[in-house]
């Protein structure tokens, strides 16, 4: 990893802090709940699509053979 790199990740670190601020302040809630709302969201979209049989893939391909 050379110096130029480390600088960028730097700076990438700092506005990431400066961001995350800026989200708690207009939201309300901090990156790391708002990521864990949105996984758990995912994680029983997910479990509920599988509980139901229901494949993606092949509705797209359904979809496309329709088209």
């Amino acid at each position: 990893m050379n110096n130029r790199h480390r600088r960028i990740t730097k700076l990438r670190k700092q506005e990431l802090n400066v961001l995350k601020a800026k989200f708690e302040k207009e939201y309300g809630v901090s990156v790391e709940e708002a990521y864990k709302v949105v996984s758990q969201c995912v994680a029983d979209a997910s479990e509920t699509i599988r509980k139901f049989g229901i494949s993606i893939l092949n509705d797209d391909r359904k979809w496309e053979e329709m088209r």
